[in-house]
């Protein structure tokens, strides 16, 4: 079966359940054993956080030399399509510091 018809298959066991859209997008992510492990793996790394920042798009590193991209990445191939990232509010319990080791990403 393949993602769509998977995600397709959750969405009418949650409407026959009769589950909102929240749970019903919860209910479809678990399903998707693949995404899940995604989304989990983006959700620890922004510390799990309660608000975090969701950030998209593209971003790539150049080498100035040769004017070659030596590094890309984009939020495309991702759950969701974004970069989740811990909202830094200290004030928050669940607001702990992202583990990333790298820094801000130029234009974002």
């Amino acid at each position: 079966m393949s993602r769509d018809q998977e995600r397709a298959r959750a969405d009418r066991l949650a409407r026959l359940a009769g589950l909102g859209p929240v749970l019903a997008g919860m209910v479809r992510r678990v399903q998707d054993g693949e995404g899940w492990r995604a989304w989990a793996g983006q959700v620890e790394h922004a510390g799990h956080c309660a608000h975090p920042v969701r950030i998209t798009g593209r971003a790539d590193a150049v080498d100035p030399a040769a004017g070659e991209a030596v590094a890309s990445f984009s939020t495309d191939g991702g759950p969701d399509g974004v970069l989740l990232v811990a909202c830094g509010d200290r004030g928050r319990r669940s607001a702990r510091r992202a583990r990333t080791g790298t820094g801000p990403i130029p234009g974002m």
